[in-house]
């Protein structure tokens, strides 16, 4: 299994790493390696290789088109020159990935799947013909937001990458309904699609967290509390919800981020003081993926007031599901898959993409109905097919048929701990 990324954050890939191992298959978890040190790790019996990386052709820079592709135009540009990155994935990942000699190749997100089709045709060559790979897309290329250091030309070159590489998968596994419908269209050649909502398990959350975020705030029960988990990015719209404040009376916002210490995070607490509610504005830090849900159980509302972009549009995020099990009905914006989502399960209101007036009046409505949306709440989050649960039984369909084998069924357990547990001495590369 790869991923382009240090593993510390990203609860999906831990989760799916886990799930295929408690199916009795032997999984190894390749990521990069912090410091630059190679580190081995085991996590409920997965092994986490971490890679030291080079980044030279991403250094060397990339060639721009003489024409800049616009943001809304589907422009085919040469992957290998316009996200060189990918080929320092190559060159880091390919032999390692042959040398663990492996049956499947599960390749995270859009970054590693030269990776995956490199590392087949290597295995190939050595008389491994029956070895395959599957591309789980956590996102839609063609819709991705801009901001920061991405823009039209880097999201062109994601794509065509994507449009070379992604037909030659045995599978792929995807986040929502709606990105299945798209990634189906594009990539019809590929036998077999699965969607794995990117839900917490059932049991997640069992850890208990003194007070929780609420605590944290220093507000008592009766302050109404809304919180946003997860990163800070110009995208995902949080400054929507701190405009709308001034119109909340006595509502206060807590941003529990990954992104805590960033300036785009630390510029929502300016922005609250421009408008004289940086009073009612938390900036928190993160906690560790297994609290997530108790911290969060103590607020009142989850907020996801996301921009809109074609990969927002056809988003169910991580928070959203995270939400659920904590017991916290939604204030969403008006992407189609979470809008559709929070009204046919009538879990909380739905606001206009960046309209702070629209915004208020969501969140009014939601704390006037707070004890209906609750109990509407603690019903979905009763259900399998919402919790990661569901998602492990379709892993389990997909690697029965891409390996064309029976598997084992996995144990009902405990939310299972994704914690690293170093196993070697790091060495320097």
């Amino acid at each position: 299994m790869l991923v382009g990324n240090q593993i510390t954050v990203d609860t999906r890939v831990r989760k799916t790493a886990v799930s295929v191992a408690r199916l009795g298959l032997d999984v190894t978890l390749l990521g990069t390696a912090p410091d630059n040190v190679r580190t081995v790790d085991m996590m409920a019996g997965v092994t986490v290789i971490r890679i030291p990386m080079q980044w030279r052709h991403r250094d060397e820079g990339r060639i721009e088109p003489a024409v800049p592709p616009q943001p809304d135009v589907e422009a085919v540009l040469p992957w290998r020159e316009t996200v060189p990155i990918a080929l320092d994935y190559l060159e880091a990942f390919v032999d390692e990935v042959v040398a663990l000699d492996p049956d499947v190749i599960h390749a995270h997100d859009v970054h590693m799947i030269p990776v995956a089709a490199a590392a087949v045709e290597a295995c190939r060559e050595r008389g491994r013909t029956a070895v395959r790979w599957v591309y789980d897309a956590h996102e839609f290329i063609a819709g991705l937001s801009l901001y920061g250091t991405r823009d039209a030309t880097e999201r062109a070159g994601w794509l065509d990458l994507e449009r070379e590489i992604a037909p030659l998968a045995d599978a792929i596994i995807t986040v929502s309904p709606v990105l299945e419908d798209e990634l189906r269209e594009r990539y019809g050649e590929v036998p077999t699609s699965v969607v794995t909502l990117n839900a917490p398990w059932q049991s997640e959350g069992t850890t208990e967290v003194d007070g929780g975020v609420r605590s944290a705030c220093g507000l008592d029960d009766a302050v109404p509390l809304l919180v946003y988990s997860g990163v800070v990015t110009p995208a995902r719209g949080v400054e929507t919800i701190i405009d709308a404040l001034p119109a909340m009376n006595d509502v206060h916002v807590a941003v529990v981020s990954t992104t805590f210490a960033s300036r785009v995070t630390t510029s929502l607490g300016e922005r609250a003081a421009a408008l004289e509610v940086g009073d009612r504005v938390h900036l928190l830090p993160p906690v560790e993926p297994d609290r997530v849900i108790s911290y969060l159980r103590s607020a009142d509302i989850g907020l996801i007031p996301l921009k809109r972009f074609p990969s927002h549009d056809v988003a169910l995020t991580n928070k959203l599901f995270e939400y659920i099990h904590a017991g916290l009905p939604v204030v969403v914006s008006d992407c189609p898959a979470q809008q559709q989502f929070v009204r046919e399960h009538d879990i909380g209101a739905v606001h206009l993409s960046e309209d702070a007036t629209d915004a208020a009046l969501a969140v009014g409505e939601v704390l006037r109905r707070l004890v209906y949306y609750r109990e509407r709440i603690r019903t979905l989050r009763d259900e399998e097919r919402f919790s990661w649960q569901g998602a492990e039984a379709k892993l389990r369909d997909l690697y029965e048929d891409v390996l064309g084998m029976p598997l084992e069924q996995p144990s009902r357990v405990t939310y299972p701990q994704l914690t690293l547990h170093r196993v070697s001495v790091p060495m320097e590369n």
